[in-house]
Order: structure tokens, then sequence, then C-alpha cells
């Protein structure tokens, strides 16, 4: 009776991960998505938020996010890591794949083990979660991510961990006072190392929040490697060389956008000199 139901409710729940979706790239699909040419010395960063089957702007279906995956896979991009990036903004010479790419995860959301890690397994992809420690459950289910999903991700190889937090201090010493908790406790339940930070999206779009990131990026790059701007969107900012001494510019991918919009945004954002293939310019 109701020992029974105290053992049931109290035993230790794991979230099992969900099958990735099946994608068939037909030819109208992959003639949606055209790649900028290949080779460039700069790497676009994009951002999702939610992926599940939830409503809102922010979310994309775990079909949509998959078949992204799979078109961005079929045009021959690669994900680099942290460290490889950090090298690129800091102008450093690092050896780059034919079209590199970073993806990052913002808010911490108990989908990004449950149903965008084996999408990124199935497809061979590696990314950033950035993630609020006050947000981080201590057991399953639950909207954001768990201590043991978070141990999970950061130990399968897939992952690189990052601190998010929504900012709004009111002095530099109050700012860094609260990175360093923050920090500290991200990288306890993460077991591993944190180098980068992130600023979440703006929910309401004032003056202070909105200069913020430019204004604490020297307090930041002190504590990490990698300080990530906000998520944009419009045409993408790719991350270039000597570039690291600003928040490193991100592409919010969201529910609106096509594989067709994706790829125009990206192809917009490309800063190298107009290619020989014409037809890899950003024509609307």
């Amino acid at each position: 009776g109701a020992g029974y139901a105290f053992v049931l409710k109290s035993f230790p729940y794991q979230t099992p991960q969900d099958l990735p979706p099946r994608v068939v790239l037909t030819p109208g699909i992959v003639a949606d998505f055209t790649a900028y040419l290949s080779g460039l010395p700069e790497v676009p960063v994009l951002t999702w938020r939610d992926v599940s089957h939830r409503t809102g702007v922010l979310v994309t279906t775990p079909d949509a996010f998959a078949t992204q995956l799979a078109v961005l896979r079929h045009e021959g991009y690669q994900s680099i890591g942290l460290g490889t990036l950090e090298a690129v903004a800091a102008g450093r010479p690092v050896r780059l794949p034919s079209r590199p790419i970073v993806f990052t995860f913002d808010g911490g959301l108990s989908t990004d083990w449950t149903t965008v890690d084996p999408i990124l397994r199935r497809y061979g992809f590696r990314a950033v979660a950035f993630i609020n420690p006050a947000d981080v459950a201590s057991k399953s289910p639950s909207y954001f991510l768990t201590r043991s999903e978070l141990a999970a991700m950061a130990s399968s190889g897939r992952w690189d961990i990052g601190l998010e937090l929504p900012g709004g201090w009111r002095s530099s010493q109050e700012a860094s006072a609260a990175v360093t908790q923050a920090l500290s406790q991200l990288e306890g339940d993460a077991g591993r190392q944190v180098i980068a930070f992130g600023w979440p999206a703006l929910r309401f779009s004032t003056a202070p929040q909105t200069t913020e990131p430019v204004m604490r990026n020297a307090l930041l790059r002190k504590q990490f490697a990698l300080v990530f701007g906000r998520p944009a969107t419009g045409d993408a900012s790719f991350v270039v060389g000597r570039s690291a001494d600003r928040p490193l510019p991100r592409v919010n991918v969201t529910a609106a956008d096509s594989l067709r919009s994706l790829s125009l945004r990206l192809r917009a954002g490309v800063q190298a000199p107009p290619p020989r293939n014409l037809l890899g310019l950003p024509w609307r």
C-alpha cells in the first residue's frame, strides 16, 4: 500500500532517450538548401532553444531538426570543438574541415538529452549545451536537465558544457561573484571544466540588457576562453579571426526557419571575397 507507493515515488527514474526520426533525403529536400562555397576560414554557430513537440516560436520539431542535420551532413558540414573555435576567434592558425560548424543549445532542457542527443549521434555531430545550474533538476522527469542527464551528456564525447546566466547585475563585483559561484556549481554537476559562457536570448528588450553582453565581455573573458552573444535573427554573422574581443555571434534557428531560409541566412553571412562560382552567392 503506502510503503509500495513511497518506494515507486522515491526510486530513481532515468528518462529514456527517443529514437531519432527517420529522414529520407529526396532531391526536393536537398534542393531547398544551397550551401556556400567550402574552404572558408569562418565558422557559423547555430543555436536552438527547444527541440520537441511543444508549441512556440523557439521550438523546432524533432523531424525538422533531424532533417536540418541530415542536409547539413549531406552538404559536408562538420562540427568542431570549442578548442578549435577558440583558435579561430583568436586568429591563430588552425586546420578546419571544408565546412566547419558549431551547434549550441540554450536553456538546459531535458530534451537536449532525450531528443537532441540521439539525433546528433545518428548524424555524427557534436554540440554545446549552455546551462544555468540553478535550473538543473535533482531527478527525472523534469522540464530541465537532471544532474544524471547532464553528467551523461558531458561524458558522451558529443557535448561541451557552457554556462548560461541571464545577467542583470548592478556592478562588476556582483557579476564576478555570481559567475564564479555558478561556474563552480556547473563544473561540479558536469564533472568537467567549463570554458564557454553564453548570453541567453532576450525575453524583454531593454537597453541595459541589450548592451550588457558588450559591457561585461571583458569581465567574462577573464574566466572563459569563449563568450557567445545572444542568439540573433536575420542574416547570419560568422565567427572570424580576431573576433574574440567581443561576444561571438550565433544564429537563432526557430520554428519559422525552413531549409531554404536557413541556407539563405547562412550564405548572406559569408564575409569572404565573392567566390568564382556565382551560384554560391546569397541571391535573393
